[in-house]
């Protein structure tokens, strides 16, 4: 049965989707089956999986409001990584969710349906605290929470780290942090060194020790709607994401 895992931050530009798409590029070509939820209307994953369709029909909001999740499901250049693109459509659901019963468990109801065919499913979450973010909690396992290494990204934290521990004291029992991602890490800045230092007093070794660089290519990809290992996959940037996945499956097999 998957593991499922919200990538969320509610500060936006912090990385969070380049985490989220170019991780599960890696998990994939290491072997497992990857299928990631675009759960933000801005579509960013969606695009830089080379659907650049903000207005596609068989979306997650399509899937939310009850049509076969199977016909949303796409299969991306990578063999092993599907994902269920995201639509401007998604900005209504937060409205149109109000007086739906279980309402926090729509997008849990959703995947129950489809996540026995994975080992690991990603939610790219919108960089917001809202039911749309509920709905991703509720369904997930546990959150890897992308963080730039600038101290205006530690700004927030608090507010998210919070609804993480509402969500799992009143809605889901079993939500856990998986760890934080430090992104745009510049090693011979100080800044990025005291933000790491700042970071792991909080998380301890919650924080994942691959860090992801400031990098170009990382930047081009999704304009080409490739993760960086179709890319470019000799920068730095692919370098980092190819260690984090495997920092990442290390961590689960020693669970």
């Amino acid at each position: 049965m998957a593991k499922i895992v919200a990538f969320s931050n509610q500060k936006g530009g912090v990385g969070k989707t380049t985490t989220c798409v170019n991780l599960a590029a890696y998990l994939a070509l290491d072997g497992y089956k990857i299928l990631l939820v675009d759960f933000d209307a801005q579509a960013n994953a969606t695009s830089s999986l080379g659907i650049f369709d903000k207005k596609i029909q068989n979306s997650v909001y399509a899937a939310m409001c009850g049509h076969d999740v199977s016909k949303c499901i796409f299969k991306s250049e990578i063999d092993g990584l599907d994902f269920i693109p995201s639509s401007l459509d998604l900005c209504a659901l937060d409205k149109e969710l109000v007086g739906v019963q279980r309402k926090e468990y729509v997008l849990k109801d959703v995947l129950d349906g489809v996540k026995s065919d994975y080992d690991f499913v990603f939610i790219d979450c919108a960089p917001s605290i809202n039911m749309l973010l509920v709905n991703a909690l509720c369904a997930a396992d546990g959150v890897i929470i992308p963080l730039q290494c600038e101290y205006l990204a530690l700004e927030g934290m608090n507010q998210l780290l919070n609804t993480v521990r509402l969500a799992k004291r009143h809605l889901n029992d079993s939500l856990t942090v998986y760890g934080v991602v430090l992104t745009m890490y510049t090693g011979r800045s100080k800044l990025s060194r005291d933000v790491e230092s700042e970071i792991k007093k909080l998380f301890g070794k919650e924080v994942f020790e691959t860090k992801i660089p400031r990098n170009v290519r990382l930047a081009e990809a999704p304009s080409n709607g490739k993760p960086i290992a179709l890319y470019d996959d000799k920068c730095a940037g692919a370098i980092a994401y190819n260690a984090l996945a495997n920092e990442f499956i290390s961590k689960f097999i020693k669970e």
